[in-house]
């Protein structure tokens, strides 16, 4: 991503680069292989009928897998990154744990954002900027790419707020099908998740 932003900028002289059907199809099909088994596993749902009942219907199915798709691309630049840094600083000697995963209703303070998500930001306005410089008509096609970088701050806020979370359980939305129709043995132990009447 970064290599490419930058050798996109750095090319001389300047290529008309989204007039050039060669680089828009390689576009949609790295996108295409990408989101291949996505594809595929909402097609079996999509057209299977009970298939389409256990995840609450064919429309409430399309949004929660646009939603997915959604967090998906905002993700994935961020987890990149992360790795990334990972890695870096264990090449420098630096040990990195894995922290135990939080799993109870909680969110993440402005402070706590900042200081977790800044080198993303920091990245995602450099490419972008760059990008913009090489060529503003590129611009649009890179931010599926640098948006999760760029909103890395926001994003995490607003994600971690218990109030959207329960949210989508009272609509049923991103709900997996023992969610939406619980068997006999999840409703004994009356889990928040299955709780989704409004």
């Amino acid at each position: 991503m970064i290599l490419i932003t930058v050798s996109i900028n750095l090319h001389s002289p300047a290529v008309d680069f989204e007039n050039q059907t060669q680089y828009a199809t390689l576009f949609i099909l790295t996108l295409v292989m990408w989101y291949l088994p996505k594809i595929c596993g909402a097609l079996n749902v999509l057209l299977r009928q009970e298939e389409r009942a256990r995840f609450g219907g064919a429309v409430r199915f399309s949004v929660s897998l646009m939603l997915e798709t959604i967090f998906s691309l905002l993700m994935t630049p961020i987890v990149w990154l992360n790795q990334s840094i990972y890695i870096v600083l264990m090449l420098f000697g630096k040990k990195q744990g894995w922290a135990a995963q939080s799993r109870d209703d909680h969110s993440i303070s402005l402070k706590e954002a900042l200081k977790q998500f800044w080198p993303h930001t920091i990245l995602g306005l450099f490419l972008s900027s760059l990008l913009y410089q090489a060529d503003s008509n590129l611009l649009p096609y890179g931010m599926l790419l640098f948006s999760g970088l760029v909103f890395a701050i926001p994003f995490a806020i607003m994600t971690s707020q218990p109030m959207l979370g329960r949210f989508l359980i009272r609509q049923q939305l991103l709900s997996l099908p023992e969610e939406i129709l619980p068997p006999k043995t999840l409703l004994s132990l009356d889990l928040p998740a299955l709780k989704t009447h409004a």
